[in-house]
């Protein structure tokens, strides 16, 4: 019998009584703590009753397994009444870390159903029903799920029963908890305690990190491309058509369904490619096809055709299996039945045309050539857009005869050609002459047009300015003659005015002039009264004085000039007027003073 005390308590063990002890030697124990990720599997081993969080009574009975987690109580106290299970040597259960675009299959394993638990989540299986699995793909499926990666076939490969089993009891030896069982819970509880102690340091302590490595550990993805798709088929008949670019995880009993394709030139189910990947988008298929003309000819034609998948027609993408053999079968028969219309010439010189034609369905007749033509094959929606002539081959002697005849006519073409290009030379350059004469007379009539225009303007002009010339001209002469008028008519004022003046200043001289005449007669005759009056010894004297005079105005104004040649005044005054009308008036001094002397 086991008896457990939660503190805080000071326990007295009984007599028949023993504590379990601690590897440290102590006797106490922590409790259990849990998280809503993490758990622990218990069997109860006595029938009890408790109460939920509620305060419902539930009674539990020998043999009932309970899953406890964080959920339920986040610290455990271990009861008599329960017996811890463990798996590979370990009684705590942890949850699953199921990263974006992953999974994990789930088998419940009371109804063997497997569900896939998508991520991103922490999923915690409860081990009563739930056990993870892992599924294991055959070397087919490797192959076909994963083209080319050995390494998805390598450890599938390995992934058998006694390898599981041989991993897990590898670990159950590592484990720190190996050795012990549910029957042992003195052990357990033992070594539980151990390795329960909390220590810190004084050294910086980093944040936990872990590493998820769940490449081959989770549900199987495939990962469809752009341009791609598959078809995911289940076991019980669903279907689903995924076009890429997208992760798509399967569920356990889904797969993908193949398809045989043809390969090489011709294409013939000889060489198959296996595949489960369809390329919908820009598929490119190349073939080569023997054909025989009307004339009996051998032809080789290597083409490449361009085909999409409608999204129309999803539903049917997968419905031929063998879909590269089925086109190139159906364009195949179209093109041989249509070569026999022509013969070997024809078919090589249009073959192009003649190949493009048929393949995307190319009516002439029906003459819109904006449309966009294409081949459609409604049994899988699949749609030749293009299709590219890479190569004719004809029969080796009917190739030289071909070979002939062409340079001949490339010959003959090229001499054709070069009359063609003197005569487009020859004709274009008398249409440039002539263009060229035709622009110059343009030229020239345009300056003479030029020219008699500004003629015209200049002419114009002038005669505006002669205009308002004539007219300035006439409106000062109209004015001038206005002057003229007024002028007239003021000179005419004027003249009547000098003629009243004249005949008043006429009248006047007269009265004065007759004054004149009066006073002049008045003077004549008291002048003439005074000059009889006159003696003429009186008029000597008066001119002896005055020649006196001017005879001492000489004496002083020569006397300088006497004394500078030492000569008398006399002497001087008679050699300088000597000739002059002044040597009469010194004789006649000279006379006057004789008798005085």
């Amino acid at each position: 019998e086991k008896r457990y005390v939660h503190g805080p308590a000071v326990v007295f063990p009984k007599p028949t009584e023993t504590f379990v002890e601690t590897p440290n030697g102590g006797n106490i124990f922590r409790a259990l703590e849990l998280s809503p990720i993490s758990g622990i599997y218990i069997k109860v081993i006595a029938a009890y009753d408790e109460k939920d969080k509620s305060g419902k009574v539930i009674h539990h009975p020998v043999g009932e397994e309970l899953f406890i987690t964080g959920n339920d109580q986040m610290i455990y106290y271990p009861r008599p009444e329960h017996a811890m299970i463990q798996y590979d040597s370990k009684y705590m259960h942890h949850a699953i870390a199921i990263p974006e675009g992953e999974g994990r299959y789930i088998l419940n394993r009371l109804t063997g159903e497997i569900k896939t638990i998508k991520g991103p989540k922490m999923y915690l299986p409860d081990p009563r029903t739930e056990v993870v699995v892992k599924r294991r793909l055959t070397d087919t499926e490797c192959i076909l799920f994963y083209p080319g990666n050995n390494e998805v076939l390598t450890y599938n490969r390995g992934l058998t029963e006694r390898s599981v089993e041989k991993s897990a009891k590898k670990c159950a030896t590592t484990d720190m908890l190996s050795g012990f069982s549910t029957s042992d819970q003195e052990a357990t509880l033992a070594i539980f305690e151990a390795n329960a102690n909390i220590s810190r340091g004084t050294s910086y302590t980093k944040p936990r990190t872990i590493t998820l490595d769940t490449k081959y550990d989770g549900v199987v993805s495939i990962d469809v491309w752009t341009g791609y798709a598959v078809n995911v088929v289940s076991k019980t008949g669903k279907r689903e058509i995924v076009v890429g670019p997208t992760t798509r995880l399967l569920d356990y009993d889904e797969t993908l369904e193949s398809m045989s394709l043809s390969t090489g030139r011709p294409k013939t189910t000889d060489n198959l490619y296996k595949t489960a990947y369809l390329r919908v988008d820009n598929n490119k298929i190349s073939d080569l096809i023997n054909i025989q003309t009307k004339d009996f000819v051998e032809v080789k034609i290597k083409v490449s055709y361009c085909v999409d998948f409608l999204k129309e027609y999803k539903d049917k993408w997968f419905n031929v299996e063998n879909y590269v053999k089925f086109l190139c079968d159906r364009v195949r028969s179209l093109l041989k039945r249509e070569a026999k219309k022509y013969t070997i010439e024809e078919f090589y010189t249009n073959s192009s045309d003649i190949v493009r034609n048929i393949v995307l369905d190319i009516d002439a007749e029906r003459g819109d050539s904006n449309k966009k033509y294409g081949r459609l094959f409604t049994e899988n929606g699949m749609f030749i857009n293009d299709v590219e002539v890479l190569s004719i081959q004809v029969q080796a002697d009917v190739a030289t005869l071909i070979e002939e005849h062409q340079e001949e006519m490339v010959r003959k073409a090229l001499e054709l050609s070069d009359a063609q290009r003197r005569m487009e030379v020859t004709s274009k350059l008398f249409e440039y002459e002539k263009k060229e004469d035709e622009l110059r007379y343009q030229a020239e009539a345009e300056a003479i047009k030029l020219e008699e225009e500004l003629e015209m303007k200049k002419l114009e002009k002038q005669e505006a300015i002669a205009n308002k010339k004539t007219a300035l001209d006439m409106a000062t002469w109209k004015a001038n003659v206005d002057t003229q008028e007024y002028k007239n008519a003021v000179s005419a004022a004027e003249l009547e005015r000098v003629v009243a003046t004249n005949e008043v200043r006429v009248a006047n001289s007269k009265a004065v002039a007759e004054v004149e005449k009066n006073k002049q007669e008045s003077y004549a005759a008291a002048i003439a009264t005074i000059m009889n009056s006159i003696s003429p010894d009186l008029t000597a004297a008066l001119n002896a004085q005055a020649n006196g005079d001017i005879m001492n105005g000489l004496g002083k104004a020569i006397a300088p000039y006497a004394m500078a040649n030492k000569e008398s005044v006399a002497s001087a005054i008679n050699t300088l007027i000597r000739g002059t009308s002044f040597e009469d008036t010194l004789k006649n001094i000279n006379s006057c003073k004789e008798p005085n002397a």
